[in-house]
């Protein structure tokens, strides 16, 4: 071996042997960085990474449950409004048939043209095996059946158009009553009539 070549392997050596001393002393330092206990800001800032995604996610699934909770809400707010313009169509529905049962019950009591009379039954008739049976409640429904029951005692004897009359009041009456628990409103006291 010549002297240069020497010369390299000592240097290569000792090369060698730095890289292995900078590596025993990192490692040692990695085992004290390790051991040593950490300080606030330095554990505060080792986690920050990951408290900033969960706080991420949270967010992100707290604005899923929101706009759930929203949607939800506009359902039921959608359902009420339907039902709502149902009923209000019903309860007008309502309205009408139990003013023109009332007021042809009373014209059919009061005529004493028999050719009215068959028209006016007919139109009655009409509504009772009909669309009235839609929207009355059993009151009124017990207030027809009356009133259609002695509207046929009427034709066998005229004399009884008194109570014919009491029976279309009585009819009216139920109708009131039925709209008045429809509507949850007060109407002020009727006249007192003779039944």
């Amino acid at each position: 071996m010549n002297e240069t070549e020497q010369k390299d392997t000592t240097q290569l050596e000792s090369l060698r042997s730095a890289e292995l001393e900078k590596t025993k002393l990192e490692v040692q330092g990695l085992k004290n960085n390790l051991s040593k206990k950490k300080g606030f800001s330095e554990t505060f800032s080792s986690y920050l990474p990951l408290l900033t995604a969960l706080i991420a996610v949270f967010g992100f699934l707290f604005g899923i449950y929101q706009f759930n909770m929203q949607q939800q809400q506009q359902s039921v707010r959608d359902y009420q409004a339907k039902e709502k313009e149902f009923k209000r169509v019903l309860w007008e529905k309502q309205l009408e048939l139990y003013l023109e049962v009332s007021k042809i019950a009373a014209q059919l009591a009061a005529t004493s043209d028999e050719n009215e009379r068959k028209t006016l039954y007919k139109e009655l008739s009409s509504h009772f095996n009909g669309d009235l049976i839609v929207v009355e409640d059993r009151q009124v429904m017990e207030a027809v059946l009356e009133f259609d029951q002695l509207y046929e005692v009427f034709l066998a004897d005229l004399s009884r158009q008194e109570d014919l009359l009491a029976s279309a009041r009585k009819l009216a009456r139920a109708c009131r009553n039925s709209l008045v628990k429809t509507f949850d409103v007060q109407l002020g006291d009727l006249r007192d009539y003779k039944e």
